[in-house]
């Protein structure tokens, strides 16, 4: 016996009983793809580097997924043994406050000298046989890091720079921007400003009129095109390396396709207000998953 459409009783009930599954709520940090996903947008939405999800789910480029797949979002979770290295790390600090040393980190990543970590990074913390000793009353130094740990627990940097100082040199087109020269996404007046507060502004929001040309800020590829994303209404989404995306958000419409390649100053989108209560284009820069301040990689006007 065959239901309407078209399918035995048996693939029916197989059918259903998949239906149901589907409509299970998920555990925490799971996220089940949705017809039309990509795993930029993905990961953009959560605020993770798209190839830290990649390979935490073993998923080869070129970061294909599907409807119903099942993508782990934890990716932060030490007692997995899984950190993701925030804003101000340094691999000494991270160590430090995982019981761990920094060369262990480096053997478990593969990093090379100088150690150098990023916002967004994910690290492998492994085991933890080779703890670093605390409350002894005489300061320590580890040969191999040069860092000498006082009887408090604090760390005096020595091989291993501060992760701010780090970071500010990444903003720098010397080291972490090659071959990218960006450009202005659209003309007009800035009326929101970049924030690192937890509820702040991520991207710059420019005021302009609608129908407005927006265009491509660097050259790259176009990853996502769409609005399921909620609060940023027709959405473009351009993958520059394996490093920077740009996204640009609140158009009217959309001039591009997913996939699609665009150059430097290539219209993209008409300026709108959708998912906006005034016309306005909302423009973000992200380096491995999270978000910096596009002012400091724009000319200045």
């Amino acid at each position: 016996m065959r239901d309407a459409g078209g399918r035995s009783g048996k693939q029916a009930s197989h059918g259903a009983k998949n239906a149901a599954a589907n409509n299970q709520p998920l555990a925490k940090n799971r996220y089940r793809v949705k017809a039309g996903d990509t795993l930029y947008a993905i990961a953009w939405m959560y605020g993770l580097d798209f190839q830290a999800v990649a390979r935490f789910n073993g998923i080869e480029p070129p970061y294909a997924i599907y409807a119903d797949q099942i993508l782990k979002l934890d990716l932060d979770n030490p007692k997995a043994g899984r950190y993701v290295v925030k804003r101000g790390d340094s691999l000494s600090m991270v160590a430090q406050n995982h019981g761990t040393t920094m060369m262990v980190l480096v053997r478990l990543n593969d990093l090379k000298k100088p150690y150098t970590i990023h916002p967004g990074q994910l690290l492998l913390l492994g085991s933890q046989p080779e703890s670093v000793a605390s409350g002894s009353s005489v300061a320590k130094r580890d040969p191999r890091q040069n860092n000498v740990q006082n009887s408090s627990g604090a760390v005096t940097q020595g091989l291993a720079a501060p992760e701010r100082k780090e970071y500010s040199q990444a903003r720098s087109t010397q080291n972490y921007n090659n071959y990218l020269t960006w450009q202005w996404p659209t003309r007009g007046r800035i009326v929101q400003g970049f924030s690192l507060s937890e509820q702040g502004n991520k991207g710059l929001d420019i005021a302009g009129t609608r129908g407005q040309a927006v265009v491509a800020a660097a050259s790259g590829r176009v990853v996502y095109a769409g609005s399921a994303l909620r609060g940023y209404g027709n959405l473009i989404i351009i993958k520059h390396n394996e490093d920077y995306l740009s996204a640009y958000a609140h158009n009217d419409v959309l001039r591009v396709q997913e996939q699609q390649e665009v150059k430097a100053g290539q219209r993209i989108a008409d300026m709108g207000s959708s998912d906006s209560q005034d016309v306005r284009l909302h423009f973000e820069i992200r380096y491995r998953g999270q978000s910096i301040n596009p002012v400091r990689f724009l000319p200045k006007r």
